[in-house]
């Protein structure tokens, strides 16, 4: 969630940043350019524009795979996206905030480039996390059966 929010919500960003190492990045966030007109969305959008999404996929990707995440948050999130009920919920909500945040950009993004760029990107952190759980202690992977009672004490 934190990943999501990161992409709009500059203090979200900034603190995966520092997480994974990318402080440098922090002022990125502040200097994106905005179009005066609404504009269509194109792979030639501004620099400023590319450069951020470029560091936000890849430093959340980090932040998501990191060491020190919990083997089962990482597991049950993998399991998630591969749902078919929870995935696609994860996938049109990616999609509303990555056309929210070209909105206030003043790109137009069609709702069907939107849910192609969310699957990309999904596929993409899946991938990144079975690699990192292939690393991660094989005795917590083994627990297949982890309620959300059981995480959050509720």
């Amino acid at each position: 969630m934190l990943f999501l929010i990161a992409l709009i919500y500059p203090e979200a960003s900034y603190y995966l940043l520092e997480k994974t190492g990318q402080g440098a990045y922090k002022q990125n966030i502040l200097s994106l350019y905005r179009y005066g007109e609404p504009v269509a969305f194109s792979d030639t959008i501004h620099v400023s524009l590319r450069d951020w999404i470029t560091v936000w996929l890849t430093t959340g990707e980090q932040f998501i795979t990191h060491p020190e995440a919990s083997v089962v948050l990482v597991q049950k999130f993998s399991e998630l996206i591969s749902s078919s009920v929870q995935g696609a919920v994860a996938r049109k909500s990616l999609a509303t905030v990555f056309r929210f945040f070209f909105q206030e950009k003043n790109i137009v993004l069609s709702p069907e480039k939107s849910l192609a760029y969310s699957d990309f990107i999904l596929s993409q952190l899946k991938t990144s996390m079975e690699a990192s759980l292939l690393h991660m202690d094989s005795d917590l992977k083994e627990v297949k059966e982890i309620r959300e009672r059981d995480l959050f004490g509720i």
